[in-house]
């Protein structure tokens, strides 16, 4: 077997033009679409990222407006409960207002009435005492006729 020095340096020189065309026609083209590829990936990662930092402020913002409503909530019915309480506790200081002007107007009325008879009765006892001394003063009086003009006194006042 024998080596030729051209025949090697033909296959160098064809391996050296073939490492340039495939260098040239391949290996640039596929780098570019390799870089080309990872651009729009790191792209696309970056939209992810800034999509998901945009769907977390909007439920930190939804969050809040949740806890602001329950404690608008919560404000609102408390004032409901407060004026419940103030109403429930005017209608009953008017009641007691009103139960003691009927108390005091009873208590005037059983006065009046109480003055009324107590005046009646004196008027009635003073003309039972002036038809007693008449009838003393017509006649003398026994025992008997004190007994008899009292017993008449209570039949018709009693």
């Amino acid at each position: 077997m024998n080596i030729n020095p051209l025949d090697i340096l033909e296959h160098v020189l064809n391996l050296i033009l073939i490492f340039l065309i495939l260098r040239f026609l391949v290996y640039k083209p596929v780098r570019k679409f390799m870089l080309d590829r990872e651009e729009r990936l790191a792209a696309q990662r970056e939209q992810a990222k800034g999509e998901m930092e945009q769907a977390s402020s909007l439920k930190a913002e939804y969050e809040q407006s949740v806890k602001e409503a329950k404690v608008r909530a919560e404000g609102i019915l408390k004032e409901g409960a407060d004026r419940a309480d103030d109403v429930a506790k005017q209608i009953i200081a008017d009641a007691e207002q009103k139960a003691k002007l009927v108390v005091a107007s009873a208590q005037q009325e059983a006065r009046r009435t109480r003055e009324d008879a107590l005046s009646s009765l004196r008027d009635e006892v003073a003309a039972i005492s002036v038809e007693v001394a008449q009838k003393i003063l017509e006649r003398e009086v026994s025992a008997d006729d004190n007994r008899k003009i009292i017993e008449e006194y209570f039949s018709k006042v009693g």
